[in-house]
C-alpha cells in the first residue's frame, strides 16, 4: 500500500472515530435532558400528590376533584418526558446513522 493510500486510510479512520465520539456525546446528552426532564416529571408529580394530600386533610369534598387533576396532570408530565425522551432517542440515532453513511463513504474512498 503506498503513503498516499496510508494517510487516506488514516484519515478515514481517524473521521470514524470522530463521528463516532460525537455521535456518543450526543446520545450522552439526549440521555441526561431525557433523565432530566423525567426527574423534573416525578418531582412535579410527587408535589401534585402532596398538594393533594394537603386538600385532603383540609378538605374532603374538594379532594376527589384535585386528585383527579392531580393524577391527570402527573400523567401528562409523565407522557411528555417519554415523548421528549423518544425524540431525543430518535434525533440522537438520526445522528449516528448520518455520521455513519459518512464514514462509510470515507472508507470507500
Amino acid at each position: 500500500m503506498s503513503s498516499h493510500q496510508q494517510q487516506q486510510s488514516y484519515k478515514a479512520g481517524e473521521a470514524k472515530g470522530h463521528a463516532q465520539e460525537k455521535t456518543g456525546q450526543a446520545m450522552d446528552t439526549v440521555k441526561d435532558k431525557a433523565q432530566a426532564t423525567k426527574d423534573k416529571a416525578s418531582q412535579a408529580a410527587d408535589s401534585a400528590r402532596g398538594r393533594t394530600h394537603d386538600a385532603k386533610d383540609q378538605t374532603g369534598s374538594y379532594l376527589d376533584g384535585a386528585k383527579d387533576k392531580a393524577s391527570q396532570t402527573a400523567q401528562a408530565t409523565k407522557e411528555k418526558a417519554s415523548e421528549m425522551a423518544e425524540s431525543g432517542k430518535e434525533t440522537a440515532q438520526a445522528g449516528k446513522e448520518r455520521t455513519g453513511g459518512f464514514c462509510r463513504k470515507q472508507e470507500n474512498k
